[in-house]
């Protein structure tokens, strides 16, 4: 039982840990779009400048071609840390399955031993009620021979 007890915190702690890369992947994530609106209120932006000073114009075609490939690479980021969380997500129900079927072997074990020690003590209680019963009467059989 004890070892069943060690390799259900071991599953427990392995959930929480995929969890918690999980929890990292979404942070990056969150980094990677709030870092794309930030480009898309700069291009937003230099798009005004470029449109109030003329001789802007000529160096904006260059700044959005760089602000494109930057969103194109930053969705790529996000796409592969999507695919990294859609893993350890897989990976949290397999380990989370295995918690499960361990702790109901744990359960099932809990309650074979608990009916097995509610039938010792009711044996117990049973042997108990038996003498006390067979020297009730061996006391009434002295009690009647006197």
């Amino acid at each position: 039982m004890k070892s069943l007890k060690t390799l259900i915190r071991l599953q427990r702690s392995r959930v929480d840990e995929l969890k918690r890369q999980i929890s990292v992947l979404e942070n990056q994530k969150a980094g990677h779009l709030r870092t794309l609106e930030d480009m898309a209120k700069e291009l937003q932006r230099e798009q005004e400048l470029a449109g109030q000073y003329p001789e802007m114009g000529a160096f904006f075609g260059d700044f959005a071609g760089r602000i494109r490939r930057k969103r194109e690479e930053i969705h790529e980021r996000i796409r592969r840390l999507d695919q990294q969380a859609d893993a350890l997500t897989a990976k949290v129900h397999e380990v989370f399955s295995e918690l499960k079927k361990l702790e109901i072997v744990r359960d099932r074990r809990q309650k074979a031993a608990e009916g097995e020690q509610r039938r010792k003590d009711t044996a117990q209680l049973d042997e108990v009620g038996l003498q006390t019963h067979v020297r009730r009467r061996r006391q009434r059989r002295k009690e009647e021979t006197v």
